[in-house]
């Protein structure tokens, strides 16, 4: 499970950068660079293995299709409080960037927590995402048949 606390849409340039483009060619080119970066984190993300996203921000359709075809659950817009939680029960921290104290950007596996199983559940009208099995949750936190974490709730 990793857990992430930033967007997977499409990178867009800070307020403020001016490009001066002489070529309508290059236009294409900047566009194309905006995509490819977010191909490149999601790539990294899924190079470690991991095999449920969790993200407190959004995750464009074009961009949720390369978690499909690998069959990876990824939830967005999750509660950031729950998401804590969560990763807490794992013995994990939330990534909040991909940034690496070299300039780089690498997936940090301090962010991939481990569960039993992570399931989605129809509760009254609304379908639940819940993790049973959490190595780091203690007792007094989880009584006996008790699920895990509440994730996410759909309307």
């Amino acid at each position: 499970m990793a857990f992430l606390d930033m967007n997977l849409q499409r990178h867009r340039m800070a307020m403020g950068v001016q490009v001066i483009v002489k070529d309508p060619k290059e236009i294409e080119n900047i566009k194309q660079r905006e995509t490819d970066i977010t191909k490149e984190r999601i790539h990294k993300i899924l190079d470690t293995g991991v095999n449920v996203v969790l993200t407190t921000k959004g995750v464009d359709d074009f961009y949720m299709k390369y978690f499909v075809d690998v069959g990876l659950l990824c939830v967005r817009r999750c509660n950031r409080k729950d998401l804590r939680r969560l990763a807490k029960a794992t013995g994990r921290k939330m990534v909040t960037t991909m940034a690496d104290m070299e300039g780089n950007e690498s997936f940090d596996t301090t962010g991939i927590g481990e569960a039993e199983s992570v399931r989605e559940e129809w509760v009254g009208d609304g379908e639940m995402i819940y993790a049973y099995g959490c190595k780091w949750f203690h007792e007094k936190w989880n009584p006996v048949g008790a699920k895990c974490d509440i994730v996410k709730k759909k309307k």
